[in-house]
């Protein structure tokens, strides 16, 4: 398997072929070790398979906490005793007296990522190099390098990241990815791809917290009709969100930067836990597909 991931890797594709399928080498045993190798490998893989479920359960749970907290925070504030008034919007409800509803296009200037195919494709080092930011490189609210991807093409300068830019995945195979995003922290020679949006407002620390939110949620259930895995800019923009005065929003950004590290170190550990199971795994197997552990008689 690593050797058919370094294959990709050369020739500068990101998915398997045919052709690079076809000429992989794989050990071929006799039927009758196969099928002892087949009962050892359901065996031995079934416990850490349910082992591996279960934190991932955990972390289910996990990350539904944060939403919720982060839910009530940029909706109900973190004054318990604060007057309130009913927002007029269905999916937000009540919110503070002091607070006002306004949509996001009259804060943010948005805008898709940037299109490319495989000619595009180039070298890190090579001259005029772009990084292009995809779903796979945010993590935890922070664009982070790995299976990066570095286009050689005119980019438009307004679809140059800058630093403060937040990027959003506009669409996705997986539903609940769609929206997740994160701040870009420093300046680089960056853009998005064609799957994200790309957002730009001084709010947009406090912007982030919100998409991190149920509303997002709700907005897309309310006015997305159709099966597609997508968040359009449009929506984006006509997106309406509750929008505390600024001594708030700043104490709402604090509390919450505070309490979702603790929430997110528990995620980490639980994702740290399923990793090793996952390699555990993927040891175990190769191991008997390959014939270092005999799976016959009672070797097993």
């Amino acid at each position: 398997r690593k050797q058919l991931r370094k294959q990709l890797v050369d020739v500068k594709l990101f998915s398997v072929n045919q052709s690079i399928l076809g000429e992989s080498y794989v050990a071929v045993p006799p039927l009758d070790v196969q099928r002892s190798i087949v009962a050892f490998l359901d065996s031995r893989c079934k416990p850490i398979n349910e082992a591996i479920a279960r934190h991932r359960m955990i972390i289910d749970k996990l990350e539904d906490y944060r939403k919720a907290v982060i839910t009530k925070a940029v909706t109900k504030g973190l004054d318990e005793s604060a007057p309130m008034k009913d927002s007029g919007i269905e999916w937000i409800g009540s919110m503070p007296a002091n607070w006002s509803t306004t949509k996001l296009k009259f804060l943010c200037m948005s805008h898709n990522g940037v299109d490319y195919n495989s000619q595009d494709l180039c070298n890190q080092n090579d001259d005029n190099s772009l990084f292009v930011i995809r779903s796979s490189n945010l993590v935890n609210g922070a664009v982070v390098h790995g299976d990066d991807v570095y286009i050689n093409k005119p980019v438009p300068k307004n679809m140059l990241l800058r630093k403060g830019d937040l990027v959003i995945v506009r669409t996705n195979g997986s539903r609940r990815l769609v929206g997740k995003c994160a701040l870009v922290t420093k300046n680089e020679k960056a853009t998005a791809g064609a799957f994200m949006l790309i957002c730009r407002s001084s709010l947009n620390p406090y912007i982030y917290w919100v998409l991190n939110s149920s509303l997002l949620s709700f907005h897309r259930g309310h006015f997305d009709t159709t099966t597609i895995n997508q968040m359009s800019n449009e929506m984006l923009k006509n997106m309406i969100i509750p929008l505390p005065p600024h001594e708030q929003m700043i104490d709402i950004m604090t509390y919450l930067d505070y309490k979702c590290a603790a929430i997110n170190e528990g995620v980490n550990r639980q994702e740290q836990v399923i990793a090793r199971l996952e390699e555990y795994r993927r040891s175990l197997i190769f191991h008997a597909v390959t014939g270092r552990i005999d799976c016959t008689g009672g070797a097993c």
